[in-house]
């Protein structure tokens, strides 16, 4: 079966980085538990989804590289690789938008039905607009990845204009789902930098918790850079050698990041206002409040 140098690098059932890795993101989703049982924040419980969905995609390569001949398990470990990618941006733009809310020139106050101030995001339309689309397309992204993979692995061994027609497509599907991926990182960087820019009163350089959001999409950006650069590559001796080494680096970024949003570097202090006043109301809502003061998740 012919297959894209992407998906065999990146879902080559290797049993021990398998379990290495399955162990890992366990615990990732253990540690989020327990901060969804502290707090219910939105974005704790999108990584908490992310990291079981890793957990169970993990168990799917162990049996994989027990029947590496299996195609119903390929396209199993295809289908959480990409399927699931989507709740990690989505969960960084979350923490993006509530940070908005715990900049002063961002908010408004409200008065809710019971007469409680609430504070709210006073964006543009255009700002909004552009958060909004982004969190729309981003399963689309992961439900077109997930396509591909059915089109490149789903067919006859036997070789036929049908099943090149179906891997074309599919690697096609693929390319285009890495590519909007890699752009919607590379605009949160920059909407990171232009809300600090513009809504902040301290210099980008000495807030913290704007590095904490460059750090968290730096290390997805570095992971998108380097799929992208697998699925284009094309398919060698050389790259089927050392896949192993590719296989390890692929998910390392993503330990990483729900490991710092996990609790090792972000903490309660991120939803802080600047003056140190706890702001509330962003315990599961999103930006969708704005406008209207009701909370979405």
């Amino acid at each position: 079966m012919l297959i894209s140098p992407f998906i065999f690098v990146s879902s080559i059932p290797t049993l021990v980085p398998s379990i290495i890795f399955g162990i890992l993101f366990l615990f990732a989703s253990s540690l989020h538990l327990y901060r969804i049982t502290q707090n219910r924040r939105r974005v704790y419980i999108l990584l908490f989804l992310f990291s079981f969905l890793r957990t169970v995609l993990f168990v799917v390569r162990i049996a994989w590289s027990q029947d590496q001949s299996s195609v119903n398990l390929a396209i199993t470990s295809g289908t959480f690789t990409s399927g699931a990618f989507f709740i990690i941006i989505l969960a960084i733009y979350n923490l993006l938008e509530d940070w908005i809310l715990t900049l002063t020139n961002t908010l408004q106050i409200a008065e809710n039905n019971s007469n409680t101030p609430r504070r709210l995001a006073k964006l543009t339309n255009y700002e909004q607009y552009i958060l909004y689309t982004i969190e729309c397309l981003l399963p689309v992204f992961s439900t077109l990845f997930v396509i591909g993979i059915i089109k490149e692995f789903d067919h006859d061994d036997v070789i036929s204009d049908d099943s090149d027609s179906s891997i074309t497509e599919g690697e096609t599907i693929i390319k285009f789902s890495v590519i909007s991926f890699l752009v919607s990182v590379t605009v949160y960087m920059i909407l990171v930098t232009y809300f600090a820019l513009k809504y902040s009163n301290k210099p980008i350089h000495t807030q913290l918790k704007v590095l904490v959001l460059y750090i968290v999409g730096a290390l997805l950006l570095i992971e998108l850079v380097y799929t992208t650069f697998m699925i284009f590559a094309p398919s060698t001796d050389k790259i089927n050698k050392y896949s192993w080494i590719f296989y390890v680096f692929e998910p390392l970024p993503e330990v990483l990041v729900v490991v710092i949003l996990g609790g090792v570097i972000l903490g309660e202090w991120f939803f802080e206002e600047e003056d140190t006043e706890l702001v509330d109301s962003i315990k599961t809502g999103s930006i969708g409040s704005i406008g209207n003061g009701n909370a979405s998740v």
